[in-house]
């Protein structure tokens, strides 16, 4: 369907069929493919930044760093495009907020770490 009729709706369902199918690899080509051509659909934002902080990071807890800053890089690049895109604001300021609670290692920390990241995730609102 994408060689047939290359739009950005293609490109965002197959990568949709690809994450059901839980091939993140295979998914985030395709998102990344279609970023390239269609640079100013949301969705592909989001579906990446998505794969990478809410399945690649429980997966691959070593990993989770370089994981959160290209859920990060999807999202900035996102919101850079598509500036007016609510949802993609929304999805942003939810990582921020989840960020230090996906990294931190113990029951102790989760709670400072989840006061910074509402302060981080008020922060990038603010910008928006």
């Amino acid at each position: 369907a994408r060689e047939r009729a290359p739009t950005a709706r293609a490109f965002m369902k197959s990568a949709l069929l690809e994450w059901e199918e839980q091939n993140w690899t295979q998914a985030l080509r395709l998102i990344d493919d279609g970023i390239k051509k269609f640079k100013l659909f949301a969705k592909l934002y989001m579906m990446g930044g998505q794969i990478c902080s809410e399945h690649l990071i429980p997966l691959e807890r070593k990993n989770a760093k370089s994981h959160l800053d290209r859920a990060r890089k999807y999202f900035q690049a996102g919101l850079e495009r598509c500036p007016d895109n609510s949802s993609l604001w929304i999805l942003a300021s939810r990582l921020e907020e989840r960020a230090p609670s996906l990294l931190s290692t113990g029951e102790g920390s989760v709670k400072a770490a989840v006061a910074i990241g509402a302060t981080k995730a008020r922060s990038l609102l603010e910008l928006g």
